[in-house]
């Protein structure tokens, strides 16, 4: 699909197939997902590691130079990605939260 021609029917459809999977999770939180695998899916996942990038000073000062620069525009041209992910994401934090009941005060996972 060419670059601006997502629109809010496409959202609503990918919003709307995201709701019918049985578990769903944004990439940065799997390492945080098995207790709902197990719960939604009966798999035992073993802990995962919670990051497999390694950086250095370098490679990060240029993540910093491209998203000060390029970051605006990229995240216009993806809102509609962007408001999906943050769908999947509350979603995921929702089904944390039930099956996993947070202390007050305690951070989301």
């Amino acid at each position: 699909m060419p670059v601006g021609e997502v629109n809010e029917a496409h959202f609503a459809a990918a919003a709307e197939m995201v709701e019918a999977f049985v578990f769903a999770a944004p990439v940065a939180n799997l390492s945080q997902a098995s207790p709902l695998l197990e719960a939604k899916l009966g798999w035992h996942v073993p802990a995962m590691p919670s990051s497999n990038r390694h950086s250095n000073g370098r490679v990060g000062q240029l993540a910093d130079m491209i998203r000060a620069t390029l970051g605006p525009t990229l995240r216009a041209m993806n809102a509609w990605d962007l408001k999906l992910y943050d769908t999947v994401r509350g979603r995921f934090e929702a089904d944390m939260r039930r099956l996993v009941p947070q202390t007050p005060g305690a951070p989301v996972p």
